[in-house]
Order: C-alpha cells, then structure tokens, then sequence
C-alpha cells in the first residue's frame, strides 16, 4: 500500500495526499451552484492546486441525501470540458461518477482516477475500470442518493461496511485491476445515521488497516454540523479539518476535502511532530561469530539512523535452526520502529548494514553474521517479489513470534493475523538447552498476569481511585474501545501512551486468545472503557468473560458510572411510583422507532427504573415514543453528568418534548452523553398491565385449545 498507481501517476502514501472537491454542479449540498460554469470550476481547481490539493476530484452530479440522477448526456456535458483542460495542463484528475459512460468518456479525456459512490456495483462500471489503468475508489452506499437515508440500519457498521469494500475490492481484481489501484472509502453520509458515522470516524484506524489506501471525505458534511452545531456548510471548515487530520493520523491516506489550504496547514502542524511516521517491525538473526554481541551493535546501528526512531526492542533469543538443522544454533531479537522511510527504501538501508557487517548471501537459511527482515509495515500489505508483506513465514518461525510477543502483546500482522504462538512450527525458542516454552505455564492457576477492571472518570478527573492509577502504572498493556479520552487521561497521570491499545468490539474478539496467552506469560492488562466501568454495554465484557473462563486472575477496581450516578440523581427511587430499590439497564435502546416501542412495551409492567443510553440527536424522539408508551411516566434526562455543564431534567415524558423542542426551536438542542432514568410503573398501573398480559395468554390458550 506504499504506492497509489493511478495511470501514469504513481502515488507515494508515506504521506496523505489532499484531493480537492469540485463540483460542477447546481445543487450540491455544501457549494452547489459556485462552480457550475465550466471556466468557473476550471479556474476553482486552479486554486486549489496552488493551494496544495495532490489531485483534483470533479463531479457533475449531485448525490445529496434525496437528490434525483442526472442523465449521462447532462453529467458529461457538466465536467468533460473541466476534466480534459486540467488533464492536458498535467493535472491528476478524479472523475466523481457511478456511470460507466461518463467514467469511459473522462478516462479517455484525461482522468487518472474513477471515484464512485455505488461502489463498483455495475457490471458496465468494473468493466471500464479492468479496461483502464485508471486508480479506483471503491464507496459504500447503503441504497440510492434518492432513498439512502430512509431509516437506514446495520448490525455492526464498520464490519459491514468493512466487508462490502473488501468484497468489492475483490471484484475488481477478479476483473484483472491490480490492487495497488485501489483505494476504499467507507462513505460517511451514504446511507447512515449519525450513530453509523460516529462509529465509522472512531474506527478510522481499523479501516485503515483493510489493506487499501483509505479515503477521509467527512468534508462539510451533515454529520460534521451536527457534531458542532453548524447548520452552514462553508462554516464547516475547522470541523472538516479536524476530521481530516484525524483520519490522517489514524492511518487514512486520501483526503477528500473542499478546504485545501486550511487542511495544508494542519497536516504541516501535524508533519512536524512525526505524527505521519509508519510503523515497522524488523526481526534480527545471526549465528555466526559472536552473535549476542552483532546483534546488540546491529540494534544499535538501526537506531542511529536518521530515519528510524525505535519504539520498543526484544531481548536476544536463542533459537533453534529453522529448514536446515546442520548448523549453529541461532541468536535472534526484534524491533518496533518508527520511519519515514517506504518500505523498499527500508529493505535497501537494512541490506547495507548487513553489507557492513560482512553478510555474504550465497545459501538459502545457511548461516549468517547478520540477517535483518521487515517483518510487518504498518498498514501494507505486499505481493511485489522484491518484497513480501507482512513476510509470509513470521507467523510459523518461534524466533520472531516469541520476541515479538514480548514487545507487542497480542500484535496483529498488517494482513489482519493475529501473532499467536499456537501457529509456530519451525525455529524453536530455547533458553540454554531448555525450551523457553517452559516458562509458559500451562497450569489454570500458575500464571503471574492479571486482567485489571480500572473504571475511569466521566468527566471529572478527580473521580478516578488510586488504586485505578495505580494499576494503570503497572499495566503493560492497557486496552480502550475508544483511546481518545484515555489518551488525554494517561497524559494528565504522566503515564505512557504507547501502552493504549485502541479494541473496538471486532478488534477485542480478534485478539483475546493472545491476550490470554500474554496474561499467562506474566502479562498485566488494564481494561478501560471510554469513561466510567468498562465491561457494561462494552465490548470488554467478552475479554472480561474469557479471561475468567481461561482462569486468569481478574480482578475489578470500581469507581465512576454513569448508570448509578444517574440512577442516584434522579431520585426516582423515592417517587410515589417505586415500591421496590430495583432498576433494569438496557444500554442502548434498538434503532428502529417500532423496535423502540415494542422493548419499552415488554418492559413496562417491570416494577423498575428503566435506564438506558440515548444520544442527543435521537433523544427527542426517544422521549416521544416513551410518552406514547408509557403514558405518565416520570423520566429523567441526565446529561454530562459530572461535568461542568452538567444538568438533570426530570418530569413527565410529554413535558419534557415541548421543552426539547423549545430549545431546537431557539437553536438551543441538547448536547453531550445521555443516559435516560424511566420511573417505575404506580402499583395500579403495574397490576392492570398484569392482569392483561394474563388475559391475552389465557386467550390465546382457548384459542389453541
């Protein structure tokens, strides 16, 4: 993934190139009816160049949520004159299209890229990208513009999204398109809710990780206000910013963006702090001479380069030989690093220490003074001969798994295999004559890591224990579904962050079995969640399950959580309606306004408080369905609790519609993390629900009968 190959372009992904929107069009939604003249988007794309933008991305058709298709005559008729003169002036030019005439037409007048939002689902559209050498960016659309945002619904947005892009991905190269012209965008607004973007924007890093260039075009965009409350698109630009630079610094390679030099500055702010450094995996080996002591001064001449920074080093090994056993037994390490440097250029500086050291390269897996392999490059994934990636035997050779196990607990390979010692067949890890896999207890009970439950603050940060700084001091590793405000957390405990690991809910079932097998070797894990107790409404809770199964010692370390707290301050535990200290907490309600309805009605005779999660653009609604539900019930919203703008509004459910849509209507609409407090059915309203449930079932039995 270090090169885009676009035509004759060849793209250098060691940095995140900016591509510049221009729409010639009358009714785009952020800037429709600017550029709609030919010279005036030509002369727009001028700019933009001067600006900085790497290609120039133009579209003659608006795709707005409920926009109507343009005709292919119309569309062609809008960008061909703006594509061809930015083409013959040396231009990279993307062509925005899902129609396969206007991509052929573009590509023949100069585009070098094909960017459609239907994601290659046309036959016609796959056959002009197998039939051109142009780069491909493959979107996802739930539907069409007309109809995509009509309630849309996923399981698990990111994986199925995730899926469609690699499924459409292999499409193209089944039709013949070389991977390296692939890039994959995940389509922020197409077809997906606020919740659906929320969650693709957090899992930037994991899409980034799929083994295509990843596109960031979360520009101007609804979702972009919402979070900000800018109903504007062109006030949009510091947010749009943010979100790019954002998506740059978790791995995205493309970004699409209207404010190019806005977007320049940042990133340059961003550049100067290495912030765009790739991470590498170099293994080391030698059985030659003294070979403890050349790889020591190898380690050391790796790390004196200018364009390697070295995050983390193994101890030395001792391993035995692997696919010739006549020879010495081997020493071998490995490297976590940090460079600026492709991962070819890497190869060529690694072959020239080996040069220095005297290696002579005349027997395949013979001995060696000094063998250095990249065993994994972040984000890339390799099948050019000169360079395999991640390299195809790591996973089997004990003298990489091992060492780099020590130094990367439960590391997965940039091709998405977990690291795991249960697949090593070759190259035997031992400790004098001894198998180091004999200080890996096997026992339930004799191993020496923990799994530590540390509950974090929700917003204030003296809420957090000592007990729970404490354990965060002496994790090795400390894993976070969401690390943003983990981050900024360890920082105000002068704690390292290299230790926080981001483990959304597929990343988490990925990793648990080498992360049982690190806590079994000794390893001591922290479990947080984003804020308050981690392991409820949490994708922890299947570690947490695990690890008490695998017999690890687990232990809870309590603080902070929203649930109680908001339970406690609602007082509903005292109303007239609660007979009993009771509450059920359902985490987030269902998605679907008739599945809200139908779990608030299989829960309504419960004799508890309901608590739930809601979000602040689904709360209105939320609370408009509960009054139909539930007709007179008391509800607390409970909103940025223990933080400064923190605020608990109690009343009936009605009562408390008018007073949210009053504050829309005055530009006022509620803001933060929610958590929803529903007083308990009165004893009368209690036993009526009873007394009809048994009706209907009795009903229901004569019928049967």
């Amino acid at each position: 993934m270090g090169i885009w190959r676009c035509a004759n372009f060849e793209f250098d992904l060691s940095r995140p190139l900016i591509m510049g929107i221009v729409n010639v069009t009358p009714d785009s939604f952020s800037d429709g009816g600017d550029f709609f003249s030919a010279d005036i988007a030509y002369a727009h794309a001028r700019e933009l160049i001067e600006q900085g933008a790497d290609l120039i991305d133009v579209g003659g058709e608006s795709t707005r949520p409920g926009s109507d298709e343009v005709s292919c005559e119309e569309e062609s008729a809008r960008v061909l004159p703006v594509v061809s003169r930015l083409a013959q002036e040396g231009v990279a030019v993307s062509i925005d299209t899902r129609h396969a005439s206007v991509a052929r037409a573009c590509v023949e007048a100069g585009a070098v890229v094909i960017n459609d939002v239907s994601g290659f689902r046309d036959a016609a559209m796959v056959e002009v990208a197998a039939g051109t050498d142009a780069g491909l960016i493959v979107m996802h659309m739930a539907g069409r513009p007309k109809d995509m945002q009509s309630d849309p619904f996923y399981e698990n947005v990111v994986e199925e999204v995730g899926q469609y892009l690699l499924g459409q991905a292999r499409v193209l190269e089944a039709a013949g398109v070389l991977s390296e012209r692939i890039a994959i965008d995940p389509g922020p607004g197409f077809g997906k809710n606020f919740e659906h973007n929320r969650a693709l924007l957090k899992a930037t890093d994991h899409l980034s990780a799929l083994g295509y260039p990843l596109v960031a075009a979360w520009s101007r965009k609804s979702f972009v206000g919402q979070l900000t409350g800018t109903q504007e698109p062109k006030q949009r630009i510091a947010a749009s910013v943010a979100t790019a630079v954002y998506g740059a610094t978790c791995g995205a390679r493309i970004l699409r963006v209207h404010d190019v030099a806005a977007t320049k500055e940042a990133l340059a702010v961003f550049e100067a702090t290495d912030m765009f450094d790739r991470s590498a995996i170099i293994g080391l080996g030698a059985n030659m001479g003294d070979a403890e002591a050349t790889l020591k001064a190898a380690m050391a001449r790796i790390a004196a380069l200018d364009e390697v920074t070295v995050e983390r080093e193994s101890g030395i090994y001792v391993s035995e030989p692997a696919y010739r056993e006549e020879q010495q037994r081997f020493h071998n390490a490995v490297m976590r690093v940090k460079t600026t440097l492709e991962p070819l250029a890497l190869l060529g500086v690694l072959r020239q220490i080996e040069d220095e050291f005297g290696r002579v390269r005349d027997e395949v897996n013979g001995p060696r003074v000094l063998d250095l392999d990249i065993i994994d490059y972040e984000g890339v994934k390799s099948d050019d001969p000169a360079l395999l990636l991640p390299h195809p035997l790591a996973s089997e050779r004990d003298f990489v798994v091992t060492p780099l196990l020590e130094i990367a607990p439960g590391y997965v390979l940039a091709d998405g295999t977990p690291v795991d010692r249960a697949n090593v067949t070759v190259g035997r890890v031992v400790i004098g004559d001894g198998d180091v896999s004999a200080e890996r207890p096997d026992s339930r009970h004799a191993h020496t890591g923990k799994l530590s439950i540390c509950a974090t603050p929700i917003g204030n940060l003296g809420d957090i224990t000592k007990r729970v700084i404490e354990a965060l001091k002496n994790a090795d590793r400390i894993l976070a579904e969401d690390t943003r405000v983990t981050r900024r957390l360890l920082s105000h405990l002068n704690i390292r962050a290299d230790k926080l690991e981001r483990c959304d809910e597929n990343r988490i079932r990925q990793l648990t079995p080498a992360i049982l097998e690190a806590m079994q070797c000794g390893e001591r894990v922290a479990l947080v969640s984003d804020a308050g107790m981690p392991g409820i409404a949490d994708p922890g809770s299947f570690l947490i399950d695990a690890a008490i199964k695998a017999g690890c010692m687990v232990e809870v370390l309590p603080g902070a959580s929203a649930v109680l707290t908001a339970v406690v301050a609602s007082g509903l535990f005292a109303s007239e309606s609660s007979s009993t200290p009771a509450f059920y907490f359902g985490g987030f309600l269902p998605r679907k306004k008739s599945q809200i309805a139908a779990t608030l009605e299989q829960l309504a005779g419960l004799n508890a408080l309901l608590v739930f999660f809601e979000s602040p653009h689904r709360v209105l609604a939320t609370l408009e369905i509960i009054a139909e539900a539930l007709p007179g019930r008391e509800v607390a919203l409970t909103r940025e609790l223990t933080k400064l703008h923190e605020e608990i509004l109690r009343d009936k459910a009605e009562i408390l519609v008018r007073e949210l849509e009053q504050r829309a209507e005055s530009n006022r609409p509620i803001k933060g993390e929610i958590v929803l407090v529903i007083a308990s059915p009165t004893p009368e309203v209690a036993k009526r629900i009873h007394c009809d449930k048994y009706a209907q079932r009795a009903g229901k039995a004569h019928r049967q009968a």
